[in-house]
């Protein structure tokens, strides 16, 4: 009888196995789920022939070596994670678009995420001041006491992985 050890990856799980294939196999399939599968079985204890343990003992140290390295697959692909979609922002609008300073313009976005993943949102200005809410969906732009012109208030969606973010013209006259 023969004893070997077998690895089965990407996890490198290890288990104990009495089998008796004769030689160093590894198999790497792809299923069409995309997952990769690795299954190494080495021989390494031969009671049978105890010159072969040295042979056993260097497969091993190999087969430990090219565990640890990777089993030479591509390390870029994505094994178990699934592909992440970008939220998107439906619409973003400022009521009323047009005031005269000093005043305010409410400010609200529509945004959904593909993988229903909670969203998270963040609002920006480079002038006049962005007033929150209790709802993070919606928030106040105070023009103060800013210059006629056109001033972009922005908004960022994030799921956590991705972030897309857009603006909207409110005019001061």
């Amino acid at each position: 009888m023969h004893e070997f050890l077998k690895i089965i990856g990407p996890k490198r799980e290890l288990q104990h196995v009495d089998e008796s294939p004769s030689t160093l196999s590894h198999g790497v399939n792809k299923a069409h789920d995309t997952k990769l599968k690795q299954t190494i079985a080495l021989n390494f204890l031969s009671p049978e022939r105890p010159d072969d343990n040295i042979k056993g003992q260097i497969l091993l140290l190999l087969l430990v070596v090219f565990t640890l390295t990777g089993c030479n697959y591509n390390s870029t692909e994505s094994i178990n994670e699934p592909i992440n979609h970008s939220p998107e922002i439906v619409s973003l609008t400022a009521t009323p678009s047009t005031i005269v300073a000093p005043d305010i313009s409410g400010l609200d976005v529509k945004a959904t995420d593909a993988d229903s993943d909670e969203l998270t949102y963040a609002w920006s200005a480079e002038h006049g001041e962005i007033v929150p809410s209790l709802n993070p969906t919606t928030a106040t732009w105070f023009s103060g006491n800013v210059a006629r012109g056109d001033y972009a208030v922005t908004c960022s969606v994030s799921d956590g992985k991705d972030t897309t973010t857009r603006s909207v013209t409110i005019t001061v006259l």
